[in-house]
């Protein structure tokens, strides 16, 4: 008998009509079978099929498994969070951590309201026209 050990874990928020995967684990000795390829095409599914538009998750920069299973699916890349996960760097040192922000929009572009320009501070405008330009 072969135990395999996946955790997946989401979080639905109902009136926004989005998911955030919360934590995605592979045991490190199954690492490398594609099981969070697997498990990531299953969190898109069921997201479509609770009539999510959006999904979206965070990303380690420690390795880059995750960052390429992702970008592989048509994540993309929006950002990065400074300090929002902690991970033990050495014997008692803990330290924040940055970490890479993917998304998936699920629903058509048509269905997607941009933002009027004039609203945008420059560096907002900037970013924005670099991640998502027409």
């Amino acid at each position: 008998m072969v135990l395999v050990l996946v955790t997946v874990t989401f979080e639905r928020a109902q009136d926004a009509l989005t998911i955030y995967g919360r934590i995605g684990i592979v045991a490190p000795e199954h690492r490398g079978a594609k099981l969070a390829m697997r498990s990531l095409k299953l969190w898109e599914r069921m997201g479509r099929a609770m009539g999510a538009g959006f999904i979206y998750g965070l990303a380690t920069l420690k390795i880059p498994n995750m960052q390429v299973s992702l970008e592989s699916l048509g994540y993309q890349l929006i950002g990065f969070t400074p300090g929002y996960d902690r991970e033990i760097v050495a014997s008692n040192v803990v330290k924040r951590v940055y970490e890479a922000v993917y998304c998936k929009v699920l629903v058509p572009d048509e269905e997607l309201l941009r933002p009027d320009p004039k609203n945008l501070t420059p560096k907002v405008k900037a970013l924005f026209e670099l991640l998502f330009p027409k």
